[in-house]
């Protein structure tokens, strides 16, 4: 686990520091905006009013689960507030079956970055046998637009006392 956090922090400064650099003033010659071709996208990523209007997202989750090599599929739902550029905050609940039988509900914050991707970190509460644990979740997701849709391709990983455990799949989602 200590080898790890050095590498995550690194892929969040690799992702997170670029879109810092986007300026405001779209008019400036020298502005440095994301790799994105549709204007549509741009809107949706840097303007703001984020999404063209549409500030929320209601997503479902299909993925597994794993933590210390045993695993479970993970089903799930969650609803999305921007709030502004770059933040939204979201509701999510999962459920994961198999061996690992446990509900996750978070709040997490997300960050969208460059080339749409969106971080997320969250405090998170996972009940096993009516037992609920809190841990903190951070992940990454990447989203992929179809006219109001969205797929994103989902990584989550949990954090608790040096303990580990990851969920990764996809969420497909709808603005509005």
């Amino acid at each position: 686990m200590h080898k790890l956090v050095p590498a995550l922090v690194a892929v969040f400064l690799f992702v997170a520091v670029p879109s810092l650099s986007v300026a405001d003033d779209r008019d400036d010659a020298t502005t440095t905006e994301p790799l994105l071709e549709d204007e549509v996208l741009k809107d949706l990523y840097i303007s703001d009013d984020p999404r063209g209007g549409r500030r929320s997202r209601l997503e479902i989750f299909g993925g597994g689960t794993n933590f210390a090599g045993v695993a479970g599929g993970t089903v799930g739902a969650s609803y999305e507030y921007r709030l502004n550029n770059p933040f939204g905050i979201a509701a999510t609940i999962l459920g994961t079956g198999g061996d690992l039988e446990v509900v996750t509900v978070a709040i997490p914050l997300y960050y969208y970055s460059v080339n749409m991707i969106r971080l997320l970190a969250a405090p998170a509460w996972v009940s096993n046998d009516g037992e609920s644990t809190f841990v903190f979740q951070f992940g990454i997701l990447w989203d992929f637009f179809v006219n109001t849709y969205t797929i994103s391709p989902t990584a989550v990983f949990y954090v608790r006392d040096g303990d580990f455990a990851s969920t990764v799949g996809v969420s497909f989602g709808r603005l509005f």
